[in-house]
Formats: C-alpha cells, structure tokens, sequence
C-alpha cells in the first residue's frame, strides 16, 4: 500500500509540474502573439524593425515547444495510429500499449540526455554559442529543452507503468 500511495504522489508531482510548465509555454506564446504586431507596426509603420526579431521568435518557440509537450503526452495529446492495434483487446492491447510508451519512454530519456550534455558544454565553454544578432547565449534553451524533454519521458513512464499494470492484471 505505501508504494502504491509514493506512486501516486510521484505521479501527481509529474502531472503537477507538467501543468506548470504548460503555463510557461503558454505565457511565452502570449508574449509572442504580442511581439509579432508590435514589430510588423515598427517595421512598416515606423520604419524601425525590433532588432533581432527573428531571433526573440526562435528563442520563445523552444519555451512554447518543448515546455508543452509533457503536458500533450499527459493529456494523450499526441497522434497515435492505430490501424494495427484497432482490433486488440485486453492484454495484447495493454502488452503492444507497453512497448509503444517505453520505446517512447527510452527515446525521450536519451534526446534529453544528449540535450542536456550539449547544453552543459556549451554553459562551460568560454565560446559558447549564441544568437547572431543579439548575442543571446543558446545554452539555457538546450538546458530548458532538456528539461522538457525529461518530463515528456517521465510522463510516457507513467502510461507505461499503468500499461504494464493493465497487462498484468488483464486475462
């Protein structure tokens, strides 16, 4: 019973923090949505563009992007196809359902593992890349894609857990 309560709570931590950062992706679209008139009446109006426009642009789409994407892979947001599993049932379904998340699981965890090795070197290095125009140093946004990309992962552990329950207890 207490694993099973210490599940629980983990779980609902994991869901918790992909709900937070769902916010954040949204307040950064929010951001853009009132960055991109503001520039186009700079641009046309005033004929003084935002300088480094683009770039601001680029930087928020990794904050909308992969701050979302634990909260779609909570949500069951994704895609999935389902022309080979539409007529299984039961265990074999909840069996091939368990593969599917920890394939999805093992991926994630080695994207963000990657992510996170790069985005710590380009924080040590003394060169470090940045954005052309404004100089904005890259590697907090690897980091934050990071991140993003372990909650994803630990969001698929979760449906994998509840999968491979569903296999067990499933005839």
């Amino acid at each position: 019973m207490f694993l099973s309560r210490t599940g629980i709570s983990i779980e609902n931590g994991i869901h918790s923090l992909s709900r937070a950062l769902r916010v954040i992706s949204l307040i950064s679209l929010f951001l853009m949505m009132l960055f991109v008139p503001v520039d186009v009446f700079g641009r046309y109006v005033l004929k003084t563009p935002v300088y480094g426009d683009l770039e601001y642009q680029q930087l928020a789409m990794v904050l909308i992007v992969f701050l979302a994407l634990p909260y779609c892979t909570f949500k069951k947001g994704h895609i999935f196809v389902e022309l080979l599993v539409a007529h299984l049932s039961g265990r074999v379904l909840a069996i091939v359902q368990s593969f599917a998340y920890f394939t999805g699981f093992a991926i994630m965890l080695l994207i963000s593992f990657y992510l996170a090795k790069f985005g710590l070197q380009e924080l040590a290095s003394s060169t470090g890349r940045t954005t052309v125009m404004v100089s904005i140093p890259l590697a907090p946004f690897i980091i934050i894609a990071a991140f993003g990309c372990l909650i994803m992962a630990l969001e698929l552990l979760t449906d994998f857990l509840h999968s491979l329950t569903n296999a067990i207890k499933n005839p």
